[in-house]
């Protein structure tokens, strides 16, 4: 099977199992597998082909894409996240924007950041 081929074959696993992303989760995460990129994928060895299937079943059980992968981008980061961690949302970042837009001009802003999760907010801030 070619890597395209293995590709739309997942991604149409994780559009019946109703994620949102198929396409891009599917690609992302045999990126992720064989470390290269949604751009550039390359083809599977045996046992990387393995570790996608057991990761296209998670997905498809709906576990986190962020999750599997250990990472979730968030403005100008990579942050680890996992299991009991949230991953951080694209809301979070315009309220971070709106955030920072407000203290540009502050000498010493105050800024709290509460049950802070992944950090995100804090380690933009």
């Amino acid at each position: 099977m070619t890597t395209k081929a293995l590709v739309s074959a997942s991604a149409a696993r994780l559009r019946a199992a109703g994620v949102a992303s198929p396409e891009f989760d599917a690609a992302e995460l045999l990126a992720f597998v064989t470390d290269s990129s949604r751009l550039n994928l390359r083809e599977p060895t045996a046992e990387q082909r393995v570790r996608y299937d057991e990761l296209i079943a998670r997905r498809a059980a709906r576990e986190p894409l962020q999750h599997l992968t250990g990472t979730a981008a968030f403005r100008y980061r990579e942050l680890a996240v996992g299991p009991g961690v949230f991953v951080p949302r694209p809301e979070t970042e315009v309220m971070v924007g709106w955030i920072l837009d407000r203290i540009a001009d502050v000498k010493n802003p105050l800024v709290v950041d509460l049950y802070s999760g992944s950090g995100a907010i804090a380690g933009a801030v």
